[in-house]
């Protein structure tokens, strides 16, 4: 993965020498402004992805350049260090923008942490970005992107429902491409030319993600400066794509129910209706009507959310599907790394169409990702693949079947995990981001598999 540019801003040389040797150490490029001023002129004169910056600073202090980055380079995010943090400060911090707010003595590690979470977020931004527009290209050509009857007839059901308002409920595991599902409904609809609005709601606590949808009021809560429309507001005329619906709180739920019945919303702080033209497509990867029948989901919001339902079937229902999923992830990725040209064995097709895939689309993108930046010629083999061990466990177990799939599968489940974990040290919060689920949906199958944390740090 390629490293983020990074401009540091303080007046204290020291902490600016400093947090360059350490981020340069680890393969950041760093280039360094002396206040808010000089900042704005390095961000004028070259890219930048972040900007550290401290707050106490002459001629222009680091609120003011957090407000102008964010308005002038909304796509640049944005770190604060102080040694003069108050909860105010970091409030006012995090309502401009910023991504993260430490306070001294700075914790490096926990910066560095930061640092790669933004990394990770730009990433996957960029993936969706390219997918939606692939996905869209390869639709306006007619041409067929799945082998899978499942899968066709779940593309003549988003041709057909696209040019309605309808609401739409899309279900189906992590990875298996509800987002750009959604996305290809409102490509085909209507509101094409206007907003599509994506908010992941098991990523926002209860009283932010009210806010996020809803707008607030000035003087709505401690922090609230100013007036702030949501994503309702913001979707005005387009389409609003609520992921992982099912972990809204029932005060969420009771707003939302109203919109969808009223096509009304009031924002936090506030008791004026605001009408909005908005459509509303849901996903989850839990079954929300088992979740209903617990209590943790209201039956109303169900039925109006389930007006029509689409089924992404898993990867490993599609596997016809796989050679040429993954034949496409290598070619973007060959381009990326700028590789005159590199193929893969048709061994290795045969492997990848074995393994059972538990992190489905996105699983088998990271493993041809992988298997670009580590390959050494210009071919990839079985050997070459990140997961061709997987792929012969699973060569054995289709042969001498002696378990159910059932079974089998949660086999591959606890295992992704276990390496998941592995991977990041034992952080469930990082392990949960990284493999695209909720962190309480992880917890259970952590208690639901026996896993033990402490032996994968």
């Amino acid at each position: 993965m390629i490293k983020e540019k990074i401009l540091l801003v303080d007046d204290e040389p020291e902490i600016l020498s400093l947090f360059s040797r350490v981020l340069a150490k680890k393969g950041y490029e760093v280039s360094t402004a002396p206040n808010g001023l000089e900042a704005l002129k390095r961000l004028k004169g070259d890219k930048h992805s972040i900007v550290i910056t401290d707050l106490k600073m002459p001629l222009m202090d680091g609120m003011e350049l957090l407000k102008r980055v964010k308005g002038e380079y909304p796509e640049v995010e944005v770190l604060v260090l102080t040694g003069f943090g108050t909860i105010e400060s970091a409030v006012e911090a995090m309502k401009r923008g910023a991504f993260s707010y430490f306070t001294k003595p700075y914790n490096i590690d926990e910066v560095l942490l930061e640092l790669k979470k933004i990394s990770e977020l730009k990433r996957m931004r960029h993936e969706s970005r390219y997918f939606r527009e692939e996905l869209y290209k390869r639709y306006e050509q007619d041409s067929p992107i799945s082998k899978n009857p499942g899968m066709q007839d779940v593309f003549k059901t988003i041709k057909k429902v696209a040019p309605t308002n309808a609401t739409v409920l899309i279900q189906g595991e992590t990875g298996t491409g509800k987002e750009l599902a959604a996305y290809l409904i409102h490509s085909y609809s209507p509101r094409r030319c206007k907003p599509f609005v994506t908010v992941t709601c098991a990523a926002l606590p209860e009283g932010i993600l009210e806010s996020e949808l809803f707008g607030h009021e000035k003087g709505a809560f401690t922090g609230a400066i100013k007036e702030k429309p949501g994503r309702f507001e913001l979707a005005d005329g387009g389409t609003l794509f609520l992921d992982e619906i099912g972990s809204i709180s029932k005060n969420v739920q009771v707003k939302l129910l109203r919109f969808l019945q009223e096509r009304e919303i009031q924002r936090v702080g506030s008791g004026k209706p605001i009408t909005v033209d908005v459509r509303v497509i849901a996903a989850t990867n839990v079954d929300l009507k088992a979740e209903v029948a617990k209590g943790d989901f209201r039956e109303d919001l169900w039925y109006r959310l389930n007006v029509i339902t689409i089924e992404l079937p898993p990867l490993r229902e599609r596997r016809e599907d796989i050679p040429d999923l993954a034949l496409s992830f290598l070619e973007r990725y060959r381009i990326e790394t700028d590789r005159e040209k590199l193929f893969i064995t048709n061994g290795a097709l045969e492997s990848l169409k074995k393994y059972q895939w538990p992190g489905n689309i996105r699983e088998l993108q990271n493993a041809i990702e992988r298997a670009v930046v580590m390959a050494q010629g210009d071919t990839i083999d079985v050997e070459g693949l990140p997961l061709h061990e997987w792929a012969q466990e699973t060569g054995e177990v289709s042969s001498e079947m002696k378990t159910s799939l059932r079974e089998a599968k949660h086999c591959f489940e606890k295992e992704f995990i276990e390496k998941a974990l592995r991977a990041n040290n034992g952080n469930i919060t990082h392990t949960a981001q990284e493999i695209g689920i909720p962190r309480k949906n992880l917890q259970q199958k952590i208690k639901k598999y026996d896993i033990n944390v402490l032996s994968c740090r």
